[in-house]
């Protein structure tokens, strides 16, 4: 399929049924999967809940229980850190005058404070406007369900990097938004308090944009579908400005040929000058067919 106006429509309607699939999934685990019955989950929470009580965790906070269901120490407790880890090298079965039925152990601990905390700043809100409002199992509903969105996320980052890869390739994005948003590892991680979808969703979003950055050249328009090109300049790359290298891309036939007429033609009307979208002084925003990548 090449890419023109259908093929857009294509895209775009492929990727939202992707989204809308990975919703579905997604919201399905957030529903029927009971909470804190994965590993690590009630960590990532402890430490979403720390930074909504305006506290930056450590490896050495303990996890205290201040949603119904769970684990930790009771929420009262005001251990600190160095008193935490001094209980758990002497195996001690007792901190904040509470009796274990076991060794403190660094399960005991908020050991997810190793990760950036820009994942627990977004989670921490709908858990402290549930905890406000009374209503701390819809508040935990609620932060499960804003990871889907980041899910969502990564599915369009997904779609875009394919793109990127192969821009006369629609169907090929399509297909990578659909496959990612079936895979079990991203169905169950975005239905649940996990920090391993927006971490996906923005490494993949970010080779996506470096992509854009190599195909099309260091500029801020790399990552705009409409591209800047100087009047009477040609091509990047292409030897020859103006009429030369339009004469240069119709040689080569099709498209390219086509576009490159296009800006010969403008270039034989263009003043010169420095480079203004939109103006006569040497550049016009045209909406080209993508080219080729032209690596130097």
């Amino acid at each position: 399929m090449t890419w023109g106006t259908s093929g857009r429509r294509w895209l775009m309607a492929g990727v939202v049924g992707a989204a809308v699939l990975l919703s579905s999934l997604g919201l399905l685990v957030v529903a029927v999967v009971p909470p804190f019955t994965s590993a690590d989950e009630a960590e990532h929470t402890a430490y979403a809940v720390q930074i909504g009580h305006g506290s930056l965790p450590t490896l050495d906070t303990p996890m205290r229980s201040r949603l119904p269901g769970m684990p930790g120490l009771p929420s009262g407790c005001r251990a600190s850190s160095a008193q935490a880890r001094a209980a758990i090298e002497t195996r001690a079965r007792e901190l904040c005058g509470v009796r274990l039925d076991r060794p403190l152990t660094n399960f005991d601990l908020i050991y997810t404070a190793n990760h950036p905390p820009l994942f627990y700043a977004a989670e921490s809100v709908p858990l402290r406007i549930g905890t406000g409002l009374d209503r701390p199992r819809g508040g935990f509903r609620a932060a499960r369900a804003l990871n889907v969105l980041f899910g969502v996320g990564l599915v369009v980052a997904t779609a875009a990097l394919a793109r990127e890869l192969l821009p006369r390739r629609p169907a090929v994005a399509v297909g990578a938004a659909g496959i990612i948003a079936v895979i079990g590892l991203v169905v169950t991680t975005s239905g649940q308090v996990y920090n391993d979808v927006l971490a996906m969703a923005m490494i993949t979003g970010l080779l996506a944009a470096a992509s854009a950055l190599i195909r099309r050249g260091a500029d801020w328009r790399a990552v705009s579908p409409c591209r800047c090109w100087r009047l009477g300049g040609g091509q990047p790359g292409e030897r020859g400005g103006g009429a030369r290298g339009g004469a240069a891309r119709r040689r080569r036939g099709g498209r390219a040929g086509r576009g490159g007429a296009m800006v010969a033609a403008a270039g034989r009307r263009s003043r010169g000058g420095g480079c203004t979208p939109g103006g006569d002084n040497g550049c016009h925003w045209l909406v080209l067919p993508p080219q080729r990548p032209s690596l130097r």
